[in-house]
Formats: C-alpha cells, structure tokens, sequence
C-alpha cells in the first residue's frame, strides 16, 4: 500500500485570546509536521501536537472566533485545555477550521498505523517475534531523538529543571510533562550546537535570538543527543 500523503502545510495570521484576559493578539502559525505552532515574544516559538487536540468548535460566527480542546495529558501539569482563536476573515475561518481537521485526522491515522505495525492486533508471540526483528532494523533517529533533559531555567532556586524533549522534523520541542504548548527551537534557524561540559554532560544550541542550555543524566545520553543534533542539524542546513 502507498503511504498515504500528508496534508498541505497551513500558515497565516490568526488572532490568538491572551490567557490573562480577553486579549487578542495576532501571530503567525503553521500546522506541518505533527504540530501547530507560533512564534510569541522574544522570539520564542510555542507548538502543540496535532495528535492531542480533541476537536475544533466555531464559538462566534459574527466575530469568526473558533477554539482548539486538546487532551489532558496529566492532570497535576496541565493548566488548562481550551484555547480561542479570531480569524481575519470567513476565508481563512474555513481555512483553518477545516485544515486543522485534516492535519488532526492524519496524525491519528498516523498513529493507527503505527500501532498496528508495532504489534497491536497481534499475539503476544507475534509481537515478541515482530520486536525483535524490528530492534535489527531501528534507526538512531527513531530510537534517541526524544527523551528527557534538564533544561537551564536561570532561577536562583532551581536553575534546572526537567524537560521532555522531542525532534520533529526541522524542530526541537521541549515542555514540561502533561502536554499543552510545548517551546521549540528551529535547527534551521540554529547557528552552533556545542558541548559545555563534558564532566557536567551539558551542551547548548545557539540561535540568532537566544541560546538554550540542556544537561544529560549520562555520558551516553549526552553524546547520543549531541551527536543526533549536530548530524540533524548539518543535514537540515546542507538541503537549505
């Protein structure tokens, strides 16, 4: 069977309602590879994956307003779930509301998929078999780009704090634990990925705008992220 084609790349202003009050401020987002995301201030990039929304409902049709629900990851973490968009026009309402849709669906076809190529409506000797034969086959990519880091908040009572950490695609996502918008750093925009500290396992990505300081558990963790960034992002900046 032919893999089935991902939906085309959403991107245009939408007015996003301030979580301190009703506020609308505009940003530029995108839906591609398994996220929605926007760049907020100080150049800061937030993203959600596709796969947590739950649905898409049109709350005002007089003022083109919609909102996005995703799912609660973890309960104790997530401070809320809910989020109100206002679009510039019934065009790019229709566009947004629908292509979300599209990219939601996808992820979780996706998602299907996957489960049932990992073993999920076989036997327990199947899937055994189908695991092992997959451990032959795995990728470093697929094996070690996610995981958790500690990443440098900078506060004077706990500078460092722990991070779930992903890559998709040309992004390197971080959050805390429980879901929600997650921070992303762009490889492309990345101008050095370089060690800090090896007795530390600590190493550092620096963009045009900002620089981002992670820590590893291990010295094996610590040269498997910072070997996979560097190849990733050396890869991602010759195709440019």
């Amino acid at each position: 069977m032919a893999a089935e084609t991902a939906p085309d790349k959403l991107q245009g202003f939408l007015y996003k309602k301030s979580p301190a009050g009703p506020i609308y401020q505009k940003r530029l987002f995108t839906a591609e590879n398994g996220s929605l995301s926007y760049e907020g201030g100080r150049h800061r990039t937030k993203a959600l994956p596709l796969i947590d929304i739950e649905r898409i409902t049109q709350t005002c049709k007089m003022r083109l307003e919609f909102s996005v629900v995703f799912r609660v990851v973890d309960s104790a973490t997530t401070s809320h779930t809910e989020f109100a968009f206002r679009a510039e026009d019934r065009e790019a309402l229709a566009l947004w509301t629908q292509g979300l849709g599209k990219h939601i669906d996808y992820e979780k076809r996706r998602a299907d998929q996957t489960f049932t190529a990992d073993g999920g409506s076989l036997v327990p000797q199947e899937r055994k078999a189908q695991k092992a034969a997959k451990h032959l086959d795995a990728t470093f990519s697929k094996q070690s780009m996610t995981g958790e880091l500690l990443f440098y908040k900078g506060s004077v009572i706990k500078p460092w704090q722990k991070r779930e950490v992903t890559v998709v695609g040309p992004t390197v996502l971080y959050s805390k634990k429980g879901g929600g918008w997650q921070n992303a750093i762009s490889l492309l925009e990345t101008k050095t990925i370089t060690i800090n500290s090896t007795t530390n396992f600590e190493f550092e990505l620096r963009t045009h705008h900002a620089s981002f300081k992670f820590r590893a558990t291990d010295r094996a963790e610590f040269y498997r992220w910072v070997n996979g960034l560097q190849q990733a992002h050396q890869k991602l900046t010759s195709q440019v």
